[in-house]
């Protein structure tokens, strides 16, 4: 389980100011990194695309925003969720992670959507989930 504790002055922040705050976290320490998920050993790469298309996404809550800053310990410590072929032209599959993270002790997990090319994988996107694991999710593969 990965574990995440904020400064209390973030849930004063507007969700604008949220978002632009964790852009900034990222760009500073994140972007362009590889993680190594220790489940698998894939190997992903942390982009700015990845990181903005979760930010702006319409309807990103606070704890989908809060994440991105995080994001690498969320990836390195998930569990291959799926494979799935791509339809979308230069990606071959996407491959899903699920995690289980503690956000200022509310438990909930975050499934994390990486895009594999043939230069490699990419974080592309994650959603959060904040009640219980998938139903269709039985250790590991689906």
């Amino acid at each position: 389980m990965v574990k995440i504790k904020y400064p209390k002055y973030y849930k004063d922040l507007s969700i604008n100011d949220l978002k632009n705050k964790c852009l900034e976290i990222f760009d500073t320490k994140l972007k362009g990194k590889k993680v190594i998920n220790s489940n698998s050993g894939a190997i992903i790469k942390l982009s700015k695309k990845g990181a903005k298309h979760a930010l702006f996404a319409r309807g990103a809550g606070f704890n989908k925003v809060l994440c991105v800053s995080k994001i690498d310990q969320i990836l390195r410590h998930g569990k291959m969720y799926s494979i799935e072929r791509s339809k979308s032209k230069g990606v071959l599959f996407v491959i899903k992670f699920l995690t289980e993270v503690s956000i200022d002790n509310e438990n909930m997990y975050v499934i994390t959507f990486i895009r594999s090319t043939n230069s490699g994988e990419m974080y592309y996107d994650h959603a959060v989930i904040e009640q219980k694991k998938p139903q269709d999710y039985r250790n590991g593969f689906l």
